[in-house]
């Protein structure tokens, strides 16, 4: 496998339809100039997860364009209709995904969002230079991931998880709102239970949380602007 210059950022569960065939399309605000294999990274974790080919970035894409390519982008109709990818209306075209046999780990740098310079970062060590997945292994994690995301690892400090969701579903509530990027108030995503809020700048980052929470709870306002928790009585 050819040396990997470059690994791309990609939050949960968006990496996951990556791997798993579900998405080629990574929507970003803007345009990259990047035409070359790239690794693929899931936040947070420290590790590369696979590998694919940056072949094209296309838009802005248009809000129709984006209803008719929810094949491509992996994203529910609603949740396009509701404003998800105003924001994020340019797609990363990439073919030629592979899932790494195992997670490579790196040396994240601070303040790397997007990219990651992973030239002499893994690749020098040739024994640590990432297999493909064999197929047999890849069957089972795409049957998994059509079932589940796989939770992450807890500490005694998080709560307890609640029943899987699939990716790309959002928690609504009883009123019928959902919790998407519009409820970002001052620069923040307000989730957790009364007394017990966590405070997010990014929306994918408080979407995990709500998927970790037994009950998912979040900070929404009313019909009068009044800002209060409410919680999920069903994800879709």
């Amino acid at each position: 496998m050819e040396s990997l210059r470059s690994g791309l950022i990609i939050a949960e569960p968006y990496i996951s339809q990556i791997l798993c065939g579900d998405k080629t399309w990574e929507m970003r605000g803007k345009h990259t100039t990047k035409r070359e294999r790239v690794g693929l990274i899931r936040k947070g974790s420290g590790t590369v997860v696979g590998s694919a080919l940056l072949v094209n970035s296309i838009g802005p894409v248009t809000h129709d364009e984006l209803l008719k390519s929810t094949r491509l982008h992996g994203i529910p109709k609603e949740q396009v209709r509701a404003g998800l990818l105003d924001k994020w209306n340019v797609a990363w075209v990439l073919e030629d995904i592979i899932m790494f046999d195992a997670p490579v780990k790196y040396e994240h740098p601070n303040g790397a969002v997007t990219w990651v310079n992973l030239y002499g970062n893994f690749n020098s060590n040739s024994e640590v230079i990432p297999k493909p997945i064999s197929k047999a292994k890849l069957k089972q994690v795409v049957q998994h991931h059509s079932e589940s995301i796989v939770a992450k690892p807890q500490t005694l400090s998080e709560p307890q998880p609640k029943p899987r969701h699939l990716p790309g579903t959002v928690p609504y509530a009883k009123d019928g709102t959902c919790f998407g990027q519009h409820l970002l108030r001052n620069g923040q995503y307000s989730v957790g239970a009364k007394g017990d809020e966590h405070k997010f700048t990014e929306y994918e980052a408080a979407l995990a949380y709500l998927m970790s929470m037994k009950t998912a709870k979040w900070r929404r306002p009313n019909p009068k602007g009044n800002w209060g928790i409410v919680s999920a009585i069903e994800w879709r």
